[in-house]
């Protein structure tokens, strides 16, 4: 099982049955109908963690999602979490504008 890691409860969100998270596409590592593990990690520590199973992935150019799901993911509208975004992946080597984005839609999983 692979562990999807977050560096904050964006929103709040985290605390819904049902959330989202904006992660650089990746066909290899999320997919529909997959669980995982996710961790909270605030400063070094691990401040929550869980299990959640993917129940929908759409696939976007970042400007193209649209502004809703910023406001539910990260509680910006979509100018500020564009810029978010930029500052967070500006040690990736990528141009965040032309990579495509997959908004994946996660649930809370109990067994």
């Amino acid at each position: 099982m692979q562990t999807i890691k977050f560096s904050k409860n964006w929103n709040g969100k985290m605390a819904c049955d049902i959330f989202t998270t904006i992660r650089i596409h990746n066909q290899n590592k999320y997919k529909e109908g997959e669980i995982y593990n996710y961790e909270v990690h605030l400063r070094k520590d691990c401040e929550a963690a869980g299990v959640v199973k993917c129940i929908h992935i759409s696939t976007f150019n970042l400007v193209d999602i649209p502004d809703p799901i910023f406001y539910m993911d990260c509680g910006l509208n979509k100018e500020d979490s564009i810029k978010m975004m930029e500052k967070m992946y500006s040690n990736y080597n990528i141009n965040i504008h032309s990579q495509k984005w997959d908004v994946i839609v996660l649930k809370h999983y109990f067994k």
